[in-house]
């Protein structure tokens, strides 16, 4: 019943909506290419199989959904590493969202569909105004105490080097900044850090107080606990940069710190 009411505009129809699904999953950023491919093989396998008019429904419907997933988890990444919300993020959940909704009522009660239609379309003009006017870069801050543990959280608990060095690097640390947190986490004090890189205390100190704020931590254990098992991956991070030379600390205090 529902497939006869098709007609073959509509079909080209579904056909172009895949398509341009298809084309911005492509393009998204910080996603592999291997999910991008794995994702777009898959849909044209399943079409390939059973070119049914309710199957592209719901291949769209599943390529929809993937979107809405995406951008909800960047604005939860996004609101743990940076304690902003952004709203171009929200407006496109819910325009997808609204996009989903619309195709359920379709099958379900067109007559509703029909009379939302004003606010539907009302709703997708604000929306996309929202995305144009605000852009990427606007954003509202949310500085909460569960993001501060989550941040903490997510850091402490990565296990791949380069990862855990992206994470630093988000959170806004610099090279010289990270180099001073691999030697708190073997244990120097300021005074000791200090010697080693040729600066001073005060300097050392101001550092930690940066680290601190970006890292959202109040103490040393804290840090130590965050950079656990990671020095020697930091070391190499900072060596392949060609950072500030990490030569070995003098004897004396690598003596005190055994």
């Amino acid at each position: 019943m529902i497939l006869s009411t098709y007609t073959g505009m509509e079909v080209y129809h579904y056909y172009y909506y895949l398509l341009i699904l298809l084309i911005t999953i492509s393009v998204l950023p910080d996603l592999n290419i291997k999910y991008k491919s794995s994702i777009i093989f898959s849909t044209l396998f399943y079409l390939s199989i059973d070119p049914d008019p309710l199957d592209k429904v719901i291949a769209i419907i599943l390529l929809i959904l993937f979107l809405c997933f995406y951008f909800a988890s960047t604005f939860v990444k996004k609101l743990i590493t940076e304690k902003k919300a952004y709203l171009y993020l929200l407006a496109l959940i819910a325009i997808h969202f609204i996009i989903i909704a619309s195709k359920y009522l379709y099958y379900t009660d067109n007559d509703l569909l029909k009379e939302l239609y004003p606010l539907r379309l009302s709703a997708n003009i604000i929306l996309v105004i929202l995305i144009t006017i605000a852009g990427p870069d606007y954003s509202i801050p949310l500085n909460l105490k569960i993001f501060d543990k989550l941040a903490k959280k997510r850091l402490s608990n990565i296990e791949s080097p380069l990862t855990f060095i992206s994470e630093l690097k988000k959170l806004g640390l610099t090279n010289r900044e990270i180099e001073i947190l691999k030697y708190i986490g073997d244990g120097y004090t300021s005074k000791e850090i200090a010697q080693i890189l040729n600066l001073s205390k005060k300097t050392i100190d101001y550092y930690r107080s940066v680290i601190k704020d970006k890292l959202n931590v109040s103490t040393k254990s804290e840090l130590m606990q965050i950079v656990k098992d990671k020095n020697l991956e930091i070391e190499q991070y900072l060596k392949n940069n060609n950072n500030l030379d990490i030569d070995n600390p003098p004897s004396s205090l690598q003596t005190s710190n055994n």
